[in-house]
């Protein structure tokens, strides 16, 4: 995931860094918000999505939204 990579480097970040970073960073937030919002979408267009279907989705639902939340708030908040 791409904001885990940026998280990396973030946690060593200074003011100066994120002048520099932080574009990168908000970058792939908006990449990991649009991801998201696709699986969503799949899930909402379809509602009779063979059950493995279904479970395939939100698996990598959470698998993109914990990393990128953790990342979000050790960052940002």
């Amino acid at each position: 995931m791409i904001l885990v990579a940026a998280l990396l480097g973030a946690t060593v970040w200074t003011a100066s860094g994120w002048a520099q970073n932080g574009g990168r960073f908000l970058n792939a937030i908006e990449e990991d918000h649009q991801r998201v919002m696709e699986i969503l979408e799949q899930l909402q267009e379809d509602p009779d999505l063979p059950p493995g279907q279904k479970d395939q989705l939100w698996t990598e639902l959470k698998r993109e939204l914990i990393p990128h939340a953790r990342a979000e708030e050790a960052t940002l908040y």
